[in-house]
């Protein structure tokens, strides 16, 4: 018969919760203050008592926790003290501040108490409801804070709240609308004249309660009412001179006097403008235009600001006179250095003489630029370039009294190019004109489209040589023409003396020669040596050399190619890394010696012209054991390897053998077909 399970009849009491402990039902636990019992018919672990899916409440109650602390897990209905009240907790959390948990509504006050501290002290954390005598009167604190200093009397409105009342009070407050409370050591009086001898403040001091804002000085107001939105007014009555006295007495690196005022969007940063004088050891790293006893005045405008920022000096025009006038080394007349003279002259008043460009009256670092006439009564020595009217020595009539123009007086070798330049606009600034070129044997170039501007060298491979056009051209030397050439005289030629050019030597061309009419040799035309092109040959009909031929590009012929002999260059080739790399450029046979196994043959520099087959043979003098050529790659790429038959060949064993390769290029690929001849 089948056994059946009736499950657990009674409570089992498990003690505290456990997260790791399997329930089952009618399992009972403590949790906190409370009695919960496990309902579910599924054994589980890791569900709180809390999870009502799991649990239900047997029995209810408080747990007293002590002193509230913070970083600390609270449960529903724990009790904590808080100063002299205790609180009961409405929602289960781990603390932060007690304040934000408070307005969180995670607790609520369980009983109202106050916490007696004593006298009120300064610098003192004060929690909600402690209460303090002030010297006068009890009070109780309405939140938590920190007291401040110096006296009870400075502490934030609303911290604190009478609860007792002392013995000292205020006189009536009726009628009394903005005054001042005073006294006598005994009684107290309110008033709305002061006399004060000496004040001293720790905070700001504010005024708000004048319409011209404060007044200093006898008749100060009569003044003020002269004057539109004044902040502060100062008048004085002295036979002396009358002062606003300011003095720093720090001496460290940043110690400095300031007077700074601020524009609207100003901050410590930017936005001002200063005047002060530093100390006596000032030597701060943001201000180093300025040094011990200096004084100055700075100006910074508001950071991204849309305005210009300008210092600007300046006068009115109701003075007889109105001149910006600076002096230095001294506060009399005759120490006076410059006179700006409204609207006539800047007048600099010092004699000293200038000998060179950091010398005399007047020294400038960089370029002066002068809208109008100069007059110069002593002598003008210029030892850089003389640029007048933007670039060029302009004149209405320039007369030379030499014969000739000379350039490169200082020029002590034979480095610097000498000539003329100029400067034109064409897509952008443009040099032309005609130099010797110091570094190609003294050759005088006549260039254009020079994009940076020539000083002591040109950079005769930055411009195009530029055309030149002459009547007769008599050349005693060899005539060596990089460009076109080109002769407006249409004269035909009859003879070797008659035509647009007559050339009484040889003519040697470095480039193509194209003849639009016929080619009449009057005598022999003999190539004795080697016929060099080095560039692409093509030839319709036949073509008779004596001597060698010697193409660095390719020969395409048309017609019939005749030789009677005929040799490849067959260079020896270096395994490496079972690599053996043949360039195409060189060479296109290799022989090899012994290689120590299978190889594969890398074609660099191959032309990749379509529709042309390339020929590459490897002859290998085969070692004790043969290998072969088991792959070939073109420019380092992997080709598919097609052997004659269908297979690779096996090579022989201390004989030669020559594996011969045909690269196919069509469809911008490549087709690699091997063959092989074998045991010679």
């Amino acid at each position: 018969m089948a056994a059946i399970d009736l499950g657990r009849l009674r409570f089992y009491h498990q003690g505290a919760y456990n997260g790791a402990t399997t329930y089952e039902i009618n399992d009972v636990v403590t949790y906190g203050d409370k009695s919960f019992v496990y309902i579910s018919t599924t054994n589980t672990a890791g569900n709180l008592p809390t999870n009502a899916t799991y649990w239900s409440l047997m029995a209810g109650g408080q747990d007293y926790k002590g002193a509230w602390a913070t970083a600390t897990a609270y449960k529903v209905d724990d009790i904590v003290v808080r100063g002299g009240s205790t609180y009961i907790c409405l929602i289960a959390n781990t603390s932060g501040t007690f304040a934000t948990d408070l307005a969180a509504s995670k607790w609520e006050s369980f009983v109202r108490g106050i916490r007696d501290r004593g006298s009120w002290a300064a610098n003192t954390a004060y929690l909600k409801d402690d209460a303090v005598y002030n010297g006068v009167d009890y009070s109780i604190a309405q939140l938590d804070f920190t007291s401040g200093s110096p006296g009870f009397a400075n502490e934030t409105p609303g911290n604190w709240a009478t609860v007792v009342n002392g013995t000292d009070s205020l006189p009536p407050q009726a009628s009394n609308t903005n005054a001042v409370l005073t006294t006598n050591g005994t009684a107290g009086t309110w008033t709305n004249a002061l006399n004060i001898s000496t004040i001293t403040l720790s905070n700001a001091l504010t005024v708000s309660n004048s319409a011209k804002g404060v007044l200093v000085g006898t008749n100060a107001l009569v003044f003020a009412n002269t004057l539109t939105n004044p902040t502060i007014t100062v008048q004085s009555n002295t036979t002396d001179y009358s002062q606003i006295a300011f003095r720093n007495l720090g001496t460290n690196a940043n110690s400095s006097t300031d007077i700074i005022a601020y524009a609207d969007a100003g901050t410590d940063n930017a936005g001002w403008i200063d005047m002060g004088i530093t100390s006596a050891n000032f030597t701060s790293p943001s201000f180093t235009v300025t040094g011990g006893h200096d004084g100055y005045i700075f100006m910074e405008a508001p950071a991204n600001t849309a305005g210009k920022g300008n210092l600007i000096l300046a006068t009115g025009g109701n003075g007889t006179q109105n001149k910006i006038i600076f002096a230095a080394g001294g506060l009399s007349s005759d120490k006076t250095q410059m006179v700006i003279t409204p609207n006539t002259s800047v007048a600099i008043n010092i004699a000293t003489n200038s000998t060179s460009a950091t010398t005399g009256a007047l020294t400038v670092v960089g370029g002066v630029g002068i809208g109008g006439n100069v007059y110069i009564t002593g002598n003008t020595s210029i030892t850089g370039t003389i640029t007048v009217g933007g670039g060029a020595f302009s004149s209405n009539n320039l007369t030379v009294s030499d014969p000739i123009i000379f350039m490169g007086n200082t020029n002590s070798g034979d480095s610097l190019d000498l000539g003329f330049a100029g400067k034109y606009t064409s897509s952008g600034t443009k040099y032309a004109g005609l130099l010797r070129d110091a570094s190609d044997t003294g050759k005088f170039r006549l260039f254009t489209g020079l994009t940076e501007i020539p000083s002591s060298t040109a950079n005769f491979a930055a411009a195009s040589n530029a055309n030149l056009i002459l009547g007769n051209l008599e050349a005693s030397g060899l005539a060596n023409v990089a460009g076109i050439v080109t002769l407006a005289n249409a004269t035909a030629a009859s003879s070797t003396t008659t035509g647009a050019l007559v050339v009484t030597g040889g003519i040697a061309t470095a480039n193509n020669a194209y003849i639009g009419g016929l080619l009449n040799v009057a005598g022999n035309a003999t190539v004795t040596t080697n016929l060099t092109v080095s560039g692409n040959a093509t030839i319709s009909t036949n073509l008779a050399v004596s001597g060698d031929t010697t193409l660095t590009g390719g020969l395409t012929v048309s017609g019939a190619l005749i030789a009677a002999e005929m040799a490849e260059i067959a260079t020896s080739g270096t395994i490496t890394t079972n690599v053996l790399t043949l360039d195409w450029t060189a060479t296109n046979i290799q022989y090899v010696s012994s290689p120590s196994a299978n190889f594969t043959i890398n074609v660099t520099n191959a032309p990749t012209t379509n529709d042309r087959a390339l020929s590459v043979t490897v002859i290998v003098t085969q070692g004790a054991t043969p290998y072969i050529t088991s792959a070939l790659q073109i420019g380092g790429v992997a080709q598919t390897l097609k052997w004659a038959g269908g297979s690779a060949p096996s090579g022989t064993a201390s004989k030669i053998d020559i594996f011969s390769f045909v690269l196919l290029r069509t469809g911008s690929a490549w087709t690699v077909f091997g063959s092989s001849s074998l045991n010679y």
